[in-house]
């Protein structure tokens, strides 16, 4: 629990300080650690991530803390460049990896937003329009809708009903 806090209170925290370089030098370019990873290896090796090495190297990284030297090297580099002021994170060349790195966000998100709150709006709506009709006499305006005469059925008692003559007998 102890380290959960302290990872919320600075993401970049961890108990491995090799790993630490690592989540650093991520959080400034402001990837993901398998996007740094796969950006060290091509900056150490001029050439993509092996898809055979992928599962390999992530599984070492993260369950064994197992860090490749070229990782730390180029967490160093964008360390370095960052103190110097020379970092710019926004750089198209950082965000290679990033499907939706530079593309505009789009009215789709609002145009959905928006249908999916007047759906949720309409269904309230509607359930407490049935709820409202389908019950005689509600105890309060806001739901459970219980009916007073379920609750107070001293007072809904059926009187004996009057006994109507025939007009022949009058």
């Amino acid at each position: 629990m102890k380290d959960f806090i302290q990872t919320m209170i600075k993401p970049d925290w961890d108990d491995n300080p090799k790993k630490e370089e690592i989540l650093y030098a991520a959080n400034l370019l402001e990837i993901g650690e398998f996007q740094f990873l796969q950006l060290a290896y091509k900056n150490w090796y001029n050439e993509e991530l092996p898809e055979k090495l992928i599962h390999t190297i992530f599984r070492n990284y993260t369950i064994r803390n197992i860090i490749p030297g070229w990782a730390r090297h180029y967490a160093r580099t964008i360390a370095h460049l960052d103190k110097t002021n020379q970092l710019d994170p926004l750089d198209p060349k950082y965000h290679v990896y990033d499907r939706e790195f530079g593309k505009p966000i789009g009215s789709k998100g609002l145009e959905r937003f928006v249908l999916v709150s007047l759906s949720i709006t309409t269904f309230f709506l509607f359930a407490f329009y049935m709820a409202i009709i389908t019950v005689d006499e509600p105890t309060d305006l806001l739901p459970p809708y219980f009916e007073k005469k379920n609750i107070f059925p001293e007072q809904y008692k059926q009187l004996p009903k009057p006994i109507k003559k025939n007009k022949r007998e009058i």
